[in-house]
């Protein structure tokens, strides 16, 4: 929540670069586009997977036709 500066209730690129140097941590360009990527693949893992388990849930409580 502190990292997230313009209050959208996510964090950007900017914000987490920001907050990263604040706190001393200190990695390149490449390392932070690395780690960045890692974190947009994990979350969309994260919502697909949830999405399915939501789904199969929603099916399960259908009635049989």
């Amino acid at each position: 929540m502190r990292l997230d500066v313009n209050m959208s209730r996510s964090i950007n690129k900017t914000e987490m670069k920001t907050g990263m140097q604040s706190l001393g941590i200190n990695i390149t360009r490449e390392e932070f586009e690395a780690f960045w990527k890692a974190i947009y693949n994990a979350h969309k893992k994260l919502q697909a997977d949830t999405s399915k388990r939501s789904k199969t849930i929603n099916d399960k409580q259908k009635p049989p036709v």
